[in-house]
């Protein structure tokens, strides 16, 4: 694909930079915290990292909110990478790939965080559904059988991860009915187990609990009666911005669905209850029905336009939504972090400011 405009270039190249500052800072931080890059304690590094945390009280300091900035970049830097990647230079590309290879390690390998590793995937995946419309190439067997192996591996990925994740917690098949949460019950004599062993069979089953929990909390959600968030309920972070200045602690977040459903039946707003019950808070779930239909509406002029590149931002921000979307049924990925929400808003800007082009970027 052919890059022609300026403004692409500038916003790339600007990225870029950012992007390999970032996390060249967050590669030496790691280092001299006494970070280390061992697949075998994977599932320590993420207990370690979330011990003493509590939701909500984070300190708002210079170290914070330069960890938003750099984190609002990189998810950018995907997002932009998932379309223009192909038209880039051999620089451009080399670093890109270097800024997407350490940002795992440390994500996943010095962390033991699984979310980046589902977005690079996700932003894979949209990279060559872009390509395989632009240059028309047509589906094989090879090809399918190509991407089928590479999704069982990722499964596996995903499986191995969580695996040390419960190890090091302490979690098992053998004490899980003990140590889940009351509402949750597993049938550890399923057939599940038969087939693929107790370790495997955890960590595929907690795998495939990503799919299926936040569909419980919604299920949950639609007993209660609506009460208004006042448009901010469907983000934690808008939440905590109004009710910051406010200076009135949970005057809104008591108010959404998954707190209330978290008093009602215990299943708190930690938990999952997918996009559309954050979504509903806002607008009642008849509300959610009829703004789906307008979101699917958008997101289909979004992949026109970005065939035909028409509009810089519009591939972009078409992998951004997709994201959210492969997400949806777990929770409202899109406006639940700082990060995404300013994301978001710079790529809705860039849809609202810059003009169309004429010039096709041709793959």
């Amino acid at each position: 694909m052919l890059i022609a405009q300026r403004k692409t270039q500038f916003i790339i190249n600007v990225l870029i930079i950012i992007s390999l500052f970032g996390v060249s800072f967050e590669l030496l931080m790691f280092f001299k915290s006494g970070g280390a890059f061992r697949f075998d304690s994977l599932g320590a590094n993420y207990i370690n990292l979330y011990s003493g945390y509590v939701r909500g009280e984070s300190t708002v300091n210079v170290s914070y909110l330069a960890k938003i900035f750099f984190s609002t970049v990189s998810g950018l830097s995907l997002f932009f990478a998932s379309f223009y990647f192909s038209g880039l230079t051999r620089r451009q590309k080399t670093i890109y790939i270097f800024v997407i290879v350490t940002s795992l390690l440390i994500s996943v390998v010095g962390s033991g965080k699984q979310k980046y590793l589902g977005d690079l995937m996700v932003a894979f995946l949209i990279y060559f559904a872009f390509l395989k419309a632009r240059r028309r190439i047509k589906s094989s067997l090879s090809r399918v059988l190509l991407f089928s192996v590479a999704g069982v591996l990722t499964v596996f990925v995903f499986m191995g991860i969580l695996g040390q994740r419960y190890e090091a917690a302490g979690i098992s098949v053998a004490n899980i009915n003990e140590l889940a949460h009351p509402l949750m019950y597993w049938d550890t004599e399923s057939i599940f187990f038969d087939l693929f062993g107790d370790e495997s069979g955890f960590s595929l089953a907690v795998f495939l609990g990503y799919f299926t929990n936040g569909l419980y909390g919604l299920s949950l959600g639609l007993n209660l009666p609506f009460e208004w968030t006042y448009f901010v309920g469907n983000s934690y972070s808008l939440t905590r911005i109004v009710e910051i200045i406010l200076d009135e602690p949970r005057v809104i977040a008591d108010l959404t669905y998954p707190a209330r459903v978290g008093e009602v039946y215990g299943w708190s707003a930690s938990k999952w209850h997918s996009l559309y019950a954050w979504m509903a808070s806002d607008v009642t779930f008849y509300g959610v029905v009829v703004i789906a239909g307008f979101f699917g509406f958008l997101y289909g002029r979004l992949w026109i336009m970005s065939i035909n590149s028409t509009r810089l931002a519009s591939g972009p921000l078409f992998a951004m939504l997709t994201l959210g979307l492969t997400f949806s049924l777990a929770n409202n990925q899109l406006m639940h972090g700082l990060s995404s929400i300013l994301g978001l808003m710079f790529l809705a800007l860039l849809m609202l400011t810059i003009k169309p082009v004429k010039e096709k970027l041709r793959g």
